[in-house]
């Protein structure tokens, strides 16, 4: 069995520690780019990632720039151990709506409706929501009561109402954190260690991946009769 936290403000060490290693273990799941392990740039896009979740964990509070919020899921035969997290932020314009950044639920914790009961606990507070997620999660977030609304880069768009371009979300700007002086550091480093060649190769690769990907959520969402992008 699990039990549900809802935060408002940051939460504490030993909780955000715990935040931290699932994201770790889930930086495929998680990322836009979907990195694989072999990729020689995994470090990076685990390090941004981290760094991202970090700060919309640690800005929780009535001066949030982002307005976020945190669920977080706990094991009750051991209440200290985190199960699963959510991240949202509520819109900027509408404090009925809220946009779900990032979810995530221990390997050993799954299949057990953890995922689903951060969802509602969520919804029991902003009923309207947004979400995107690759084309193989769809069916998942269906069955969750979400629909396709369209598709955003290589991800599908899902809403449980119908989607208004309006709404106005505070997100963090990945490409800022890329371009902090721990990621250039961290880029040298990956180079020093696989070689320059190696590097740009698995840009490149990535970039193409990517190109793929997005093609792929295009074509998806048209098939399912989503509006494209204005």
């Amino acid at each position: 069995m699990f039990s549900i936290s809802h935060y408002k403000s940051p939460p504490s060490e030993r909780v955000l520690r715990q935040i931290v290693q699932i994201t770790v273990d889930n930086v495929p799941a998680l990322h836009m780019v979907a990195p694989e392990p072999s990729n020689p740039l995994y470090p990076v896009y685990e390090w941004a990632l981290v760094a991202e979740i970090q700060i919309y964990a640690n800005r929780l509070g009535d001066h949030d720039p982002h307005r976020g919020g945190l669920v977080v899921a706990t094991d009750t035969v051991e209440p200290e151990r985190v199960a699963g997290f959510l991240i949202y932020l509520e819109a900027e314009n509408d404090p009925s709506t809220c946009a779900i950044c990032y979810m995530a639920v221990a390997a050993d914790r799954r299949r057990r409706g953890i995922a689903r009961a951060m969802v509602s606990e969520v919804l029991s507070r902003r009923p309207r929501a947004t979400l995107t997620c690759a084309v193989e999660k769809v069916a998942y977030y269906e069955a969750m009561g979400f629909s396709v609304a369209g598709h955003r880069d290589n991800q599908i768009t899902m809403t449980n109402w119908e989607y208004d371009d309006d709404i106005r979300i505070a997100v963090i700007d990945p490409a800022k954190l890329i371009q902090t002086p721990e990621v250039a550091d961290l880029h040298q480093q990956l180079v020093q260690k696989h070689g320059l060649k190696a590097i740009r190769d698995a840009e490149k690769k990535q970039n193409r991946d990517m190109a793929r990907a997005a093609t792929k959520a295009q074509a998806y969402a048209a098939a399912r009769g989503a509006p494209a992008p204005a």
